[in-house]
């Protein structure tokens, strides 16, 4: 839950940040960890999702935030929103729909339309599903 994660940071748990996975992370004692999402992170995570030009993002367990809201916050503060009836009622920011689709068009364009299967001649072509 995010507030035990909270509480733990509270009483001075150590928190460090791995941009390559995308997750803050916590430990403390000898040997207890957990990963989570916080400001940075999915704000990472909404950059990666609008750089891709996908149409959105979700949340796995809302049920897991706390009671003021904060990971929703956060996840608001990523979207560039700043409360949550904005959210449900704006449509998130994303890259111009030009970007997204020069994206696809350069896609299609160096995909092959046919290939090979494994040990099959080349006089049998399979056109790619």
């Amino acid at each position: 839950m995010y507030s035990e994660i909270e509480q733990i940071v509270a009483n001075g748990a150590s928190q460090t940040i791995d941009t390559k996975a995308g997750v803050a992370i916590v430990t403390w004692g000898d040997n207890q960890w957990v990963s989570y999402d916080n400001n940075a992170t999915l704000k990472q995570k909404m950059n990666y999702a609008n750089g891709k030009c996908l149409g959105g993002v979700m949340v796995w367990a809302a049920s897991t935030d706390d009671a003021r809201g904060s990971a929703i916050q956060a996840l608001n503060g990523a979207a560039g929103r700043t409360s949550f009836s904005q959210a449900a009622l704006a449509k998130p920011p994303a890259p111009a729909f030009e970007q997204c689709v020069s994206q696809y068009i350069a896609y299609l364009r160096y995909r092959p339309l046919i290939t090979l299967r494994s040990g099959e001649a080349a006089t049998k072509p399979v056109l790619r599903a």
